[in-house]
C-alpha cells in the first residue's frame, strides 16, 4: 500500500499531466492562445526583473492584463472554461501538498481513511447519489392521512436544510438523526451530505450499524498483534471529521452491540465530533430497542428529521 506522501506525489504528477493535455488541446485548436501565453510568461519575467531593481511595473502590468483579457475572450469564444489552463487539484486547500500553511491539511486524514476502508463502495455510490441528482419529483405531492405537509414539501425542506448543513460543514456542525420508513430517501440523502463534506476536504467514515459494531468488537476482542493492525481503522471511527452510521436498528442487536454503539456515540459527543445516523426507527421505537443511554443521547443531542411517504424505490421502478 502506498504511503499518504506517495499518493500526494502521484496526484501532483497527474495534475501536471492533465494540465499539459488541456494546454495541448487549447493550443492546437486556438494557436493564438499559445502565443499569448508565451508573451505573458515573458512579460511576467520582465516585471520580476523590474521589481528586483525597484523599477516601475505599471506599464508591464497593464500589458499583461490586456493579454489576459484577449486570452479569456478566445477561451470563451471557443467554448473552453476560463480556468481551463489553470492547475486543477484534488484538494484546493493545500494544492495537494498535504500542508495547509503551518499545519497538516485535512486531506491527509481523508486519504488515510480512504485507504483503511478501501473496500467500501461509497466512492462509486457518491458518483451518482449527490444533491445534483436528487430527484424531488419522485416524492408524492398530495397530502394523505392528516399529513400537515406532503412528502414532496417535506423533502424539499429537508433537502434545503441539509444542503446548507453539508456545504457549511465544520467541527461545530450538529449531530443528525434522520428517521423514517424504508425507501423514503434517508440513505440517498446521507450520501448527498457525504459527497459535499468530502469535496470540501473533510474526512468521512461511512458505515452501516452492522459494520460499525463489527469494527468495534473485532478490535476489542482481538489479540495484541491483531489489535495493532486494526487500531488505525478503530481510531478513525472516533476521530474522523464526520461519522455516518446508516441503518441503525435494522438488524437484531444484543448487549455487546448496544455497548459498541454507545461507546462510539458517547465518545464522539465528548470530543464534539459530528455524527449522522439514519434509521427506520422513530424515537419511541428507538427507546424500545436500545437502552436509555443511547436513546437519551440521540434525543437530547441530535437534530431529528422525519422522512415519510411511499417507498420511492418501488415508485421509481414502477414508473418505467
Amino acid at each position: 500500500m502506498k504511503t499518504v506522501q506517495e499518493i500526494l506525489e502521484d496526484r501532483r504528477r497527474q495534475n501536471e499531466i492533465n494540465l499539459e493535455k488541456r494546454r495541448h488541446e487549447v493550443f492546437e485548436k486556438v494557436p493564438r492562445i499559445a502565443e499569448i501565453e508565451k508573451q505573458i510568461t515573458k512579460k511576467n519575467l520582465e516585471r520580476i526583473r523590474n521589481l528586483v531593481h525597484d523599477a516601475n511595473t505599471d506599464k508591464i502590468t497593464a500589458e499583461i492584463e490586456v493579454l489576459e483579457k484577449e486570452r479569456d475572450n478566445l477561451l470563451e469564444k471557443n467554448n473552453f472554461p476560463l480556468d481551463y489552463l489553470e492547475m486543477k487539484y484534488h484538494c484546493d486547500i493545500c494544492k495537494d501538498t498535504g500542508v495547509d500553511g503551518t499545519k497538516i491539511c485535512s486531506c491527509r486524514k481523508r486519504i488515510k481513511i480512504e485507504q483503511l476502508f478501501e473496500n467500501s463502495e461509497i466512492e462509486e455510490i457518491l458518483k451518482t447519489q449527490n444533491f445534483d441528482n436528487f430527484d424531488l419529483s419522485l416524492f408524492r405531492r398530495d397530502r394523505q392521512n392528516g399529513e400537515l405537509i406532503s412528502p414532496y414539501e417535506n423533502m424539499k425542506e429537508i433537502k434545503e436544510e441539509l444542503f446548507e448543513y453539508a456545504t457549511n460543514f465544520s467541527d461545530e456542525s450538529l449531530n443528525l438523526y434522520l428517521f423514517g420508513p424504508v425507501g423514503t430517501g434517508k440513505t440517498f440523502m446521507i450520501n448527498c451530505i457525504a459527497n459535499e463534506v468530502l469535496k470540501d476536504g473533510h474526512s468521512v467514515v461511512y458505515l452501516t450499524e452492522t459494520d460499525l459494531v463489527n469494527e468495534v468488537l473485532e478490535y476489542k476482542y482481538a489479540f495484541s498483534e491483531k489489535k495493532s493492525e486494526l487500531r488505525p481503522r478503530f481510531d478513525s471511527i472516533f476521530n474522523s471529521d464526520l461519522l455516518i452510521i446508516d441503518d441503525l436498528g435494522s438488524n437484531p442487536i444484543n448487549e455487546n452491540s448496544k455497548s459498541a454503539v454507545f461507546e462510539v456515540i458517547n465518545k464522539r459527543l465528548v470530543k464534539k465530533l459530528p455524527v449522522i445516523i439514519s434509521s427506520n426507527l422513530n424515537t419511541e421505537q428507538l427507546r424500545a430497542k436500545y437502552d436509555m443511554r443511547i436513546y437519551s443521547r440521540i434525543v437530547g443531542e441530535y437534530f431529528s428529521r422525519h422522512f415519510y411517504g411511499n417507498d420511492i424505490r418501488i415508485s421509481k421502478w414502477t414508473s418505467y
